[in-house]
């Protein structure tokens, strides 16, 4: 069953999926911002540039899986497949939309992706490796 997606949410979609990304400038307001991977994109060049840079690294897709409406923003999940670790992976694209254009985007995962997964398995070894010495220091500590 197809979702029912606001007109901007839509043409966003469909750019994820094509390889227009000027087509972004149909979507999104002039001074949107988007949030993803610890970086943010202000304004339609910036994000155009990020889209581009992207999709060469990732050629990703995405296939909305659900949708609701949260605290006044459209809440879309949708399933990213591309040549990334962890490939496919849910996604939350929470937009804020301002009549017919999008004005800011966030991509949110449960799961690490892209850089990301870089940094957080980094963090996770870095953890680990605070826990074991915590909790089960070399006999070397205690004056052995």
């Amino acid at each position: 069953m197809p979702l029912n997606l606001p007109a901007p949410v839509a043409a966003y979609i469909a750019v994820e999926n094509g390889d227009d990304v000027t087509a972004l400038a149909h979507c999104f307001a002039e001074n949107a911002i988007v949030q993803d991977e610890g970086r943010t994109m202000k304004g339609l060049a910036a994000i155009q540039r990020w889209k581009t840079e992207t999709k060469q690294k990732y050629h990703h897709t995405v296939e909305p899986l659900a949708a609701v409406q949260k605290d006044g923003k459209t809440v879309v999940t949708g399933r990213l497949t591309g040549e990334f670790p962890g490939s496919p992976v849910e996604l939350q694209f929470v937009f804020g939309l301002e009549g017919d254009r999008i004005s800011s985007l966030v991509l949110l995962s449960s799961e690490p992706v892209g850089s990301s997964a870089r940094m957080r398995a980094g963090s996770l070894a870095i953890a680990r490796a605070m826990t074991t010495r915590c909790c089960s220091p070399p006999e070397s500590w205690f004056g052995q």
